[in-house]
């Protein structure tokens, strides 16, 4: 699809009838609309999908008949709004028509519903014209661009949401790509389930002369043909999941293998860190001995010339105890107040026995010290003993704790250094964890394939078999005969064209994804990449250590991306898809050029990203029209070069009236 050009009347500020005629060639293939802001850039680009989808997307009010013109409608007046583009397609041209009868109503000017039609000249009759409106109209347009993929051509930089969060255009790219050739084959051929499909058409016109036996094996055909289908199905998806999980596993042993090494290390070091926590509590043990140890015996050791000199001098002099052990003063009192002795003597005073006790008392406590000396006496023996023990036992203590201190150190200069080997290494653990986990679903999933591979051998061996015994019941007739080689040739074909189909799907999928990236690569100056699931969603993904994570984007990231995954499907499209079948045959799927109409396409990108835009779009798409300011203009000019073929200016006279003019 290429656009020749669009023509419009009375549509927003455009007032009047206004055109412009589009480039398209390999030398010069860039139209070039320049604009300020609120001049129109944003009307024209929504003349383009309002004409062609009747849909038109604008921040204020969706009201499209020019404001001077409505305002200049007297009552039961009316005035139209149209919009006519000419495109080609396929080698037949096209001109959309879309237009749409304002009516003055009291106080209100009021749109009635627009109205499509497409004018087809075709080269094979003569350029003959055909018309066709509304419904088969729409449908013609969107089998020319489907319009989940319109937002992709027609481009608004600034208001486009991120490609990821689209819904799901995988038809509409398949339609584009022109993949939907191979699935209308099949809907035509259809099953013989489905009557009105070739294959269920032929079957329901087999004669079987109300045989109840073929009738009821017809029946279990049908049934088992279900059940295949359904497991076949299940198959299908437990080799993609296979495939998923096989790709992780390789990838994790890759892992594995390169970081093998580092697996060592991180053993090693988390060796070291369980010995450091061993030895913090061995030093941590010795130091309250240590402290256990001085602060019992610690005095002893230091009053130990004290305690020498002391016992010297008790032992030079006579301070021999001349008292009753375990007697003391108050003792003699209590006989002496009583006035009589224990043996039995009476006390009397001035008695001699009486004059015997008081000088006793002189020597008993408190007044005696001889008691206390003896065992101040043994005291100073303990101490003494302990006191030669002691300087071995603290030094041995305090060599255990320097030498657990050195340890310490040791253990602490090896962690660092292993550290430093594994440092922004991954944890091989996790990944070891990862490995063991996928290769469990993975040996689950094969399993799983492998018993519905047994079920499915079962149901086609039982269809075979009950379709030998159908065909012999209503093989009686000839009509029959050729009835079943008809459904055999177009079941075989349906087999070939779903074959065909889905491998063209998978590869369709991957060449995208090698395009778009090839393309992004060229666009942006970082080291991301373009993952496109089977919904042809987008994201973007950055490696981290062979890992893959999804990042957040900036605007101008965003439209780069967008920008890559649209020159992707425009340059897909233009080449031509061939798919081989199993069995040897060609399908050819022809697909069309496409346009590139962007509004506003540096706005978010800065000067690097403008220029690798600017150098790379021209060469993908066959027709780019672009709108832009003339400050982004003239810097992304001088990367287009020849490129630029036409160009225009949004000449602003009001903010109700904007005129295109055409530079030279």
């Amino acid at each position: 699809m290429l656009i020749k050009s669009i023509k419009m009347n009375n549509f927003r500020q455009y007032k009047g009838e206004q055109s412009l005629s589009f480039i398209k060639g390999k030398e010069s293939n860039v139209t070039v609309i320049l604009g300020d802001n609120t001049s129109g850039k944003t009307t024209l680009l929504q003349a383009f999908n309002w004409c062609l989808y009747g849909k038109a997307r604008f921040d204020t009010s969706n009201f499209l008949l020019n404001y001077e013109v409505s305002k200049s409608l007297s009552m039961g007046r009316q005035s139209t709004v149209k919009v006519e583009l000419e495109i080609i397609h396929g080698d037949v041209e096209y001109t959309v028509t879309r237009e749409q009868v304002y009516s003055r109503k009291v106080n209100d000017v009021i749109g009635a519903m627009s109205e499509l039609k497409v004018d087809i000249k075709d080269p094979d009759h003569n350029y003959q014209t055909d018309t066709i409106e509304d419904l088969k109209a729409q449908e013609k347009v969107n089998e020319i661009l489907p319009q989940e993929l319109s937002d992709y051509f027609f481009f608004d930089t600034e208001r486009i949401q991120s490609i990821s969060t689209k819904k799901d255009i995988a038809k509409a790219v398949k339609t584009l790509l022109g993949l939907t050739l191979l699935e209308n084959t099949l809907e035509h051929l259809g099953k013989k389930t489905i009557k009105k499909s070739v294959i269920g058409n032929w079957y329901a016109s087999l004669d079987t002369e109300k045989d109840e036996t073929a009738e009821k094996i017809q029946k279990e055909i049908t049934i088992a043909d279900e059940k295949l289908k359904d497991v076949t199905e299940k198959i299908t998806s437990h080799e993609n999941q296979i495939k998923h999980y096989q790709t992780r596993k390789e990838e994790y042993e890759k892992q594995l293998a390169e970081n093998a090494n580092t697996k060592i290390y991180q053993n090693q070091r988390k060796s070291k860190e369980n010995d450091i926590k061993h030895e913090e509590v061995t030093l941590e043990g010795y130091i309250k001995e240590f402290s256990k140890k001085m602060g019992r015996t610690a005095v002893s050791f230091f009053a130990g010339p004290v305690i020498e000199k002391t016992n010297k001098f008790l032992s030079e002099s006579d301070l021999s105890d001349k008292g009753i052990p375990d007697m003391n003063a108050k003792s003699i009192e209590a006989i002496m107040k009583r006035g009589k002795c224990v043996c039995g003597t009476d006390i009397k005073e001035g008695s001699a026995a009486y004059k015997h006790l008081m000088m006793e008392r002189e020597y008993l406590p408190p007044k005696s010290i001889g008691t206390l000396l003896r065992n101040f006496k043994k005291e100073l023996r303990m101490n003494k003993i302990q006191a030669d023990n002691f300087y071995k036992e603290i030094e041995a203590c305090y060599t255990r704790i320097i030498r657990s201190r050195q340890r310490l150190g040791e253990l602490n200069d090896e962690l660092t250094r292993l550290s430093e080997l594994v440092k922004n290494a991954k944890d091989m653990t996790v990944v070891e964890n990862r490995l063991t986990d996928t290769k469990i679903k993975l040996k689950d999933f094969t399993n799983k394939k492998d018993a519905c591979s047994v079920q499915k051998g079962r149901f086609e061996n039982e269809i075979a078999v009950k379709r030998e015994a159908y065909e012999k019941i209503v093989s009686k007739t000839d009509k029959n005969k050729e009835i079943l080689e008809c459904i055999n040739y177009a079941e075989e074909i349906y087999k070939w064209v779903e074959i065909s189909l889905n491998d063209k799907q998978d590869t369709l999928r991957e060449e995208l994804e090698e395009k778009v990236n090839k393309i992004f690569s060229e666009m942006y100056h970082g080291s991301r990449i373009v993952e496109i699931d089977e919904k042809y969603n987008v994201k973007l993904i950055t490696l981290l250590n062979n890992e893959k994570i999804k990042t957040d984007e900036s605007k101008g990231l965003e439209s780069v991306k967008n920008f890559a995954f649209i020159a992707g499907l425009v340059e897909l499209a233009k080449e031509k898809v061939t798919s081989e079948s199993d069995g040897g045959g060609l399908i050819e799927i022809s697909s069309e050029p496409y346009p590139l109409v962007m509004d506003a396409p540096f706005s978010n990108a800065d000067e690097k990203h403008v220029k690798n835009i600017s150098l790379k779009l021209p060469e993908i798409a066959e027709q780019v029209i672009m709108f832009v300011m003339e400050k982004d203009y003239n810097y992304a000019k001088a990367f287009m070069g020849t490129k630029v073929g036409k160009r225009y200016k949004l000449d602003k006279k009001s903010e109700t009236l904007t005129y295109i003019v055409e530079e030279k």
